[in-house]
């Protein structure tokens, strides 16, 4: 599943969680703008978050920087991306937009943006962005997502 859907017009969207459609305000129209494919998001959310099954102390922040230097607007392309990113200015435009979206499951991982923030790699390997995280999980916690989230994976 795409970290975002696309309107029948072809934009970039956030599925509606009462019909499943996509749906996007002209405010998320401007700001994904020359968005980053769905693929190329998932692919970096996925190599920026610590994999299931693994010690959280596992990998390196090389893969999702190179994603991130060959689609620099990857980040702000949704907010589970921002989130894992701790881009705190990305997720409060993506909750100006739509305060629905922090709780919202999405991402490669179907997660809400507050875990994907917290089984962010960066969180623990680039500790400059660490007033960014703390700001970007308050306006998530200030917008209704769940600090007791998490996930379920029968494997795990």
């Amino acid at each position: 599943m795409p970290a975002q859907r696309r309107t029948s017009d072809g934009r970039a969207g956030c599925p509606n969680p009462a019909n499943g459609r996509a749906v996007v305000t002209d405010a998320a129209a401007s700001m994904l703008g020359a968005m980053s494919d769905s693929a190329t998001v998932d692919a970096f959310i996925e190599a920026a978050s610590v994999p299931v099954g693994s010690a959280h102390a596992s990998g390196s922040l090389a893969e999702p920087e190179r994603i991130r230097l060959g689609s620099p607007d990857v980040v702000r392309a949704s907010i589970h991306a921002a989130a894992v990113a701790g881009d705190d200015v990305a997720v409060a435009e993506w909750v100006r937009t739509d305060r629905a979206l922090a709780t919202a499951v999405g991402g490669p991982r179907h997660w809400p943006p507050l875990v994907y923030l917290c089984f962010s790699r960066y969180l623990r390997l680039d500790a400059a962005r660490g007033a960014g995280f703390v700001r970007a999980a308050q306006v998530l916690l200030e917008a209704g997502a769940d600090a007791s989230g998490g996930f379920f994976d029968a494997s795990y």
